[in-house]
């Protein structure tokens, strides 16, 4: 897995799902993508594999869903409640 600092290591990217209310863990996988976009998909499919159906909502970090991910959450109707993202930050030396 490649890190922030650039270097190269065993290292995984866990992703838990759990309720909102009760903090009950539901769906767990890891993973050796660092980045977290494109990983709300696969925890979806997991979570409908685990109990049968999709959830009706989830709550999610700003840079976890992609487009894909959202209009596969609509295609299923699932609610997504996500920040936007935060666009970057121009240098000094950039404005």
């Amino acid at each position: 897995m490649r890190f922030a600092d650039g270097s190269v290591g065993p290292g995984y990217n866990p992703q838990i799902m759990t309720t909102p209310k009760s903090g009950v863990i539901v769906a767990v996988k890891a993973t050796q993508d660092r980045n977290d976009s494109n990983l709300m998909s696969p925890m979806l499919d997991l979570f409908k594999s685990c109990y049968g159906k999709f959830p009706k909502r989830i709550l999610a970090d700003s840079h976890y869903p992609v487009q894909k991910d959202g209009e596969e959450a609509l295609g299923n109707k699932i609610d997504v409640y996500c920040p936007p993202r935060k666009g970057r930050k121009k240098s000094t030396e950039e404005s």
